[in-house]
């Protein structure tokens, strides 16, 4: 191809992927959602909020070093909000530019928006990369990458939703494979970095990539795999030392490997397809931990994995040499998603594996990666690039496209419902405050502090069902104002405080305090307050009390 053929096409494979994105996260996403106001007419979900809570304060707090702990969340010690999942890649740009933006702004509207219009762009990148630059095939895997089931499955994680850094890596390695210089390997540290900040899962999977590049170079005996060796490890090492400077290092909590597995036949079995007249239950290795184990590769790609298969055979093994280490890379990430808990349809095998034998450190590891399911993201992006490029480049041209087209339109339209859903659950399903919010609000807006008993670490298993949505909302309503806070939801913890959440509450109200009861503890706490009866009342299920700033004695 002509270079002004190749950047004529570039030019219209790209453009055809931002308008798909554009129209598809327009399509699903309401003007209010995209650029929220400071008070909410209706909750966030749980795992939401958590976000937006730790945005906001991020955003609204002074500059520190380390620069992501944010005190006035769970004081006294604070919070890191890379384990409120904030997307600090986000919100330090938006904390830059706080100036210009409305008090309470949080910046996860615009994030989806470049999420889903990266997504499909991102994704012709990476098949150009690959050296596949014809216009075709780039719209196909445009259509498809859109289209992908357990990208939509994870709406409610938003930094989980950033699969475009995924394609980025993958497009990375081609490049990389080509042109071994020592500046792409600097920009491939410079892209594990941003992917920290955005989410240490994402930043895991794709780092394991970079050693796909040595790993080919030598078992297709190139030499290049010396030079390339030393720079995947220091590319990989700057990014730990940088999540060491920036406080990521030395969290507990998160213990649960093997729960949160995928199921073997999980990437065939079509759970939440539109094309049949059923839906189906998702595979588990454990009940609790289906979700974090969906990965569905749609209607579309099984159909092309049998096309690829059929049409390539007599090549496929030729196709698999030539990048080998992506071929290893995978199988690692696929054994590592499937946990120690091996599930096989509606076989689970438990403890296959004993991590007991092994080094604590590496217990830990598995335990900080514990939703090992979602590390097969990047196999089910490689397989998509395989059926892309191999029916692309059939011997007969017009079978190729012909079939080509037929797995997008296909997997386009197996994900008709997650699309109708999530658009319908936006603008429809929206949760209600679970207490009189403007009673609240009002409390809280002139409050110097809010406690907030039981305290989200401390509530027991039992009565987690009452307390932690009313949680999550009380934090929401603090996030508007950002007023100290005594707790947090996090899945991370740098230092776990005792929980000695009655003998806190018992203590005399200091002026300016604000203090929120929960319904599990309200009738037990509530009459150890000194003075009850001055400064609390109820509201809804809750006991509110609060203190002026202006009062003085007891």
């Amino acid at each position: 191809m002509r270079s002004g053929d190749d950047r004529f096409s570039a030019v219209l494979s790209y453009l055809f992927a931002f308008i798909l994105g554009s129209y598809i996260s327009l399509a699903v996403f309401p003007a209010d959602f995209i650029w929220p106001a400071a008070v909410a007419q209706h909750p966030f979900h749980q795992d939401f909020s958590q976000h937006v809570v730790g945005q906001r304060y991020f955003i609204a707090d002074a500059w520190r070093w380390p620069p992501f702990e944010v005190p006035s969340l769970n004081f006294p010690d604070g919070v890191h909000v890379g384990f409120t999942d904030s997307i600090p890649a986000l919100a330090v740009p938006l904390k830059l530019l706080s100036f210009l933006l409305p008090p309470g702004f949080h910046g996860f509207g615009l994030w989806y928006i470049l999420a889903w219009i990266l997504q499909p762009v991102a994704a012709v990148w990476c098949l150009r990369a690959a050296g596949e630059r014809r216009l075709l095939p780039a719209a196909c895997i445009a259509l498809i990458a859109i289209s992908m089931p357990t990208w939509w499955s994870r709406f409610l994680h938003a930094s989980l939703c950033g699969h475009f850094l995924i394609w980025i890596v993958l497009g990375t390695y081609f490049h990389l494979l080509r042109d071994n210089r020592a500046l792409h390997w600097v920009y491939a540290a410079l892209v594990q970095i941003v992917i920290l900040f955005v989410h240490p899962y994402l930043w895991a999977m794709t780092a394991v990539i970079l050693f796909a590049v040595p790993l080919t170079y030598f078992f297709n005996g190139d030499s290049r795999w010396r030079t390339s060796l030393p720079a995947s490890v220091l590319a990989v090492v700057a990014s730990i030392a940088t999540a060491w400077a920036t406080d990521y290092l030395g969290a507990h909590g998160g213990h649960g490997y093997g729960i949160y597995g995928m199921n073997l036949l999980s990437p065939f079995w079509p759970a939440g397809s539109s094309l049949l007249p059923f839906s189906l239950p998702m595979l588990y290795t454990s009940p609790e931990g289906a979700w974090e184990g969906y990965q569905y590769l749609g209607a579309g790609m099984l159909a092309g994995l049998v096309l690829l298969v059929l049409a390539r055979r007599g090549a496929l093994v030729g196709d698999l040499r030539a990048n080998i280490g992506l071929v290893l890379v995978s199988l690692f990430l696929t054994v590592f998603s499937l946990s120690s808990t091996i599930g096989i349809g509606g076989r689970i095998f438990p403890n296959v594996y004993a991590t007991n034998g092994f080094p604590s450190f590496i217990e830990s590891l598995f335990d900080h990666f514990r939703s090992s399911g979602r590390m097969f993201w990047p196999v089910g992006y490689l397989l998509v690039l395989a059926v892309v490029m191999g029916l692309a480049r059939m011997g007969n041209a017009v079978l190729g496209t012909v079939l080509l087209l037929a797995v997008a339109v296909v997997q386009f339209a197996d994900n008709r419902d997650a699309r109708a859903t999530l658009a319908s659950s936006l603008r429809h399903d929206r949760p209600a405050w679970l207490f009189d919010v403007g009673r609240v609000r009002e409390a809280v807006s002139k409050a110097s502090v809010l406690r907030i008993y039981p305290r989200w670490e401390c509530v027991p298993t039992a009565d987690i069902p009452a307390e932690h949505q009313s949680i999550t909302q009380l934090l929401t309503v603090a996030s508007e104002t950002v007023v100290p806070v005594n707790t947090m939801y996090v899945a991370r913890w740098h230092n776990m405080r005792n929980c000695n959440d009655e003998q806190e509450a018992a203590e005399p109200l200091a002026p300016g305090e604000v203090r929120i009861l929960g319904v599990t503890v309200r009738d037990r706490y509530g009459p150890h307050i000194p003075e009850a009866d001055r400064y609390c009342q109820r509201v809804d299920q809750l006991l509110l009390c609060s203190r002026p700033a202006s009062t003085q004695g007891g």
